[in-house]
């Protein structure tokens, strides 16, 4: 069968889209992800599956969404396709009537609770179409699934609308664990979007009392400029490396080589707080030990293996004691990663994707 999925961000960084694309191109479906072209996309790298970049005049705000929609819309009419995934609410509309157009079998897989995001609490008009969207076009798509238990018990109480959990879970690779043996420089690692509520600002202030760590940070967004200039304010651009956006691929050496790992989330919104982000897992499968925030889904996981500290307000003081947490207890925490490795890994996850698929 011809599958195309339908994302609004660069899908060279997705990590959750490829294993996903990947795992169906392996049961035999043709594959195909639509996404964006943004200022700094980097040319598409070849997959197994298929790829889309759709050009926008608009970089964000309505006019991108407006804009968006509508060029993605006329492209799925013009495929021929037998089923058309969603991923979260910014694609429903015209995969919904594509789909409806063309007698094509649709797909919905909620990333995050989209109108708890933190760019829209406290815009409540904004909001309250995001959530009118959802409210109607949800029930419409027979495939349903998405990151977290949290966020599958949310939408059945609050639509009676039963998700599936496909995690974010990493493919398990043999003997990344002996890379630790190897480190020969201690470093903070953060991977993921620098954007509001991810903890940033204050994990850069904690380095002005942190002695025995650098502080690396992959990714780019909306604060990677005021971050560059805090970096700068506290002159500590000797002791902080901005990375950039780095190839999934490429990214992996870097977590590997990481001391401990960042995951510091904002209590703004539901959406973050439950969360169960890439990060936590990549951490988890190179045995780097991680500073989480206490929110029900890590704090799960946390209950079975003990692979983070897990700090109830983010403050640097709090920031500060959980390195210390880590430090005093650094081999029995590498050792949990390693066993949670094994049980949290997406051969688990696999298999009730392609379940779902196969229905």
């Amino acid at each position: 069968m011809k599958l195309i999925f339908c994302v609004t961000n660069d899908i060279s960084y997705d990590q959750r889209m490829h294993r996903i694309a990947e795992t169906l191109v392996d049961e035999g479906h043709d594959v195909e992800i639509v996404g964006r072209v943004l200022p700094d996309s980097t040319t598409i790298v070849i997959q197994k599956y298929s790829q889309k970049k759709i050009r926008c005049f608009f970089q964000k705000g309505v006019s991108f969404y407006a804009e968006f929609n509508i060029r993605l819309f006329l492209y799925l009419l013009s495929k021929k396709v037998h089923l058309i995934g969603s991923i979260d609410l910014d694609t429903i509309l015209p995969v919904y009537y594509a789909s409806l157009l063309k007698g094509s079998k649709r797909s919905f897989d909620a990333h995050e609770l989209f109108p708890e995001v933190p760019e829209l609490v406290g815009r409540k008009w904004i909001k309250l179409f995001w959530q009118c969207i959802e409210k109607h076009y949800m029930k419409k798509f027979p495939i349903r699934y998405t990151v977290s238990y949290s966020i599958a018990h949310f939408y059945l109480a609050k639509y009676k609308l039963k998700f599936e959990v496909i995690r974010n879970l990493p493919i398990k690779i043999e003997d990344n664990k002996k890379k630790q043996k190897d480190k020969t420089e201690k470093y903070l690692f953060y991977q993921g979007a620098l954007n509001d509520g991810r903890g940033l600002p204050e994990i850069i202030q904690a380095m002005s009392s942190v002695e025995n760590y650098t502080l690396k940070i992959a990714g780019e967004g909306d604060l990677s400029n005021s971050l560059r200039a805090l970096a700068i304010n506290l002159n500590l651009s000797d002791r902080i490396e901005f990375l950039g956006k780095i190839n999934p691929n490429d990214l992996r050496s870097y977590t590997d080589g990481a001391s401990i790992g960042l995951n510091l989330l904002e209590n703004k919104g539901l959406s973050y707080y439950y969360s169960l982000a890439n990060k936590f897992f990549d951490y988890m499968h190179a045995g780097v030990p991680s500073i989480c925030m206490n929110f029900p889904e890590y704090k799960k996981v946390n209950q079975e293996f003990n692979v983070a500290v897990l700090i109830d307000e983010l403050g640097i003081s709090s920031i500060l004691s959980a390195i210390s947490y880590v430090e005093n207890h650094y081999e029995k925490m590498t050792s949990a990663c390693t066993l949670a490795s094994v049980d949290y890994c997406w051969n688990t996850e696999r298999e009730k994707l392609i379940s779902l698929y196969r229905k």
